[in-house]
């Protein structure tokens, strides 16, 4: 069953936290925050914050229309499944955007 896996660097705390607020109801913890050891090659800490989702049967029909495969996908009709804040929450959160290529992936 899926679940949801927010994880990122410290500078994006906030937005995490939003995304907690919206979500707690499926979540068994709080946000969490971990420090990796020294980058071997800049010596900098590197500081994150997340959470984890349940793994609920409720999220098995989102999961199916936006991974085929195991991989991710994006709907034909995703106008008709998302909100125009929605599409914005689901790129930000699962789209890397690679600033060489200027292309999403």
């Amino acid at each position: 069953m899926p679940d949801y896996n927010s994880h990122k660097e410290w500078v994006h705390k906030e937005y995490i936290q939003h995304l907690y607020e919206l979500f707690s109801s499926y979540c068994g913890m709080v946000p969490k925050t971990s420090s990796q050891s020294p980058n071997k090659r800049t010596g900098k800490i590197y500081h994150s914050v997340g959470f984890k989702t349940y793994s609920l049967p409720c999220f098995n029909s989102l999961y199916d229309l936006f991974y085929s495969e195991g991989k991710q996908i994006v709907p034909l009709n995703i106008g008709e499944l998302l909100t125009p804040l929605g599409l914005c929450y689901w790129i930000r959160m699962m789209v890397v955007f690679a600033r060489e290529t200027r292309q999403l992936y």
